[in-house]
């Protein structure tokens, strides 16, 4: 009997695992087209790394830039 209670418990809990990790992989950081992104935040980038290109991602309202330096 008391095995029975800790598969159901375990398998419960595997669920909710599961959850919780397919919730945090959506949440994370969206891609951006360069023209979503604010004019002010794009010279500021580019004033302070002129020789990088970037991508753009939204993370919980913050923008963020993905960036490489050219070569």
């Amino acid at each position: 009997m008391i095995i029975i209670i800790k598969n159901i418990i375990m398998r419960k809990l595997m669920i909710l695992i599961t959850c919780v990790a397919a919730f945090n992989f959506a949440a994370c950081a969206q891609k951006m087209d360069a023209a979503q992104v604010p004019n002010v935040i794009k010279a500021s980038f580019a004033k302070q790394y002129p020789n990088f290109t970037n991508t753009w991602e939204n993370e919980g309202g913050k923008y963020e830039a993905v960036f490489l330096k050219k070569r």
